[in-house]
């Protein structure tokens, strides 16, 4: 493989491995570009992924203001924790794919007075 993976396999699969493109499934580590944590990915993807332009990793996001994914890392579930500001005020902690997908509602207990009283 151009990769430098190994796989052993029986004679006959390897010579018709040999012939064709297969992709390399062997798990490795990379740089998310949309977010720029580390995640595990499969070599083939990790390849593509480092053709893409790399964000800086990101700590704190703003709702409202959260880009959206690239199809090309749309199948990344990143679990790196981040800071979440919501339009409400609240900062709330989440993992930054919940983060960069739809976000939950705000579950921050607010005191109120009623105006009735």
């Amino acid at each position: 493989r151009p990769c430098g993976h190994e796989s052993k396999l029986p004679c006959e699969e390897a010579f018709e491995m040999a012939k064709t493109a297969v992709d390399c499934k062997e798990k490795v580590s990379c740089t998310n570009p949309h977010c720029g944590h580390p995640c595990q990915v499969m070599c083939f993807q990790a390849r593509k992924l480092q053709t893409l332009h790399r964000n800086s990793p990101i700590a704190e996001l703003e709702e409202g203001a959260i880009p959206s994914l690239p199809q090309e890392v749309a199948s990344l579930n990143c679990s790196q924790e981040v800071t979440v500001k919501r339009a409400c005020g609240h900062l709330q902690k989440m993992a930054c794919g919940q983060a960069s997908r739809r976000l939950p509602k705000c579950i921050e207990v607010c005191a109120i007075r009623s105006g009735l009283c």
